[in-house]
This record gives structure tokens, sequence and C-alpha cells, in this order.
């Protein structure tokens, strides 16, 4: 077994990211990045799935707001 460097986690964790980003499923993203648990795909793509629910919040508060 070989061993990642640091460059070479932060690629995977950046892929990570940039995939949840994209849409992808956990399951997908570990076929991908290599990733051996859901708990570690979940931690870096965490933050990109949040800014997805944040922008769907504030999309359907301004479509209801122009409604009133």
């Amino acid at each position: 077994m070989t061993r990642k460097t640091s460059s070479g986690n932060a690629r995977q964790n950046t892929a990570t990211a940039e995939l949840a980003r994209v849409g992808l499923d956990d399951p997908s993203i570990m076929a991908i990045t290599g990733h051996k648990t859901v708990k570690m795909v979940q931690l870096y793509a965490g933050g990109e799935r949040q800014k997805a629910r944040a922008r769907s919040a504030n999309k359907a508060r301004e479509q209801n707001k122009n409604r009133s």
C-alpha cells in the first residue's frame, strides 16, 4: 500500500468538494476519489452541500417574496 502525500490528500479533498458541488451522491464520489468511508466524503463535501442548501433556501425565499 502506498501512502499519499499531503498534496495528494489535498487534491483528493478538493475533488470531493468539487464533485459535491455539481451534485454527485456519496457512492459516486467515493468511486471517483477513492475514499473508503462515507464519513470522509461527508466531511469534505459538507461545506459545498451546505452552500447549495443555502442557495436553494435563498431562491425559495426570493420567490415567496415576489409573490407577496
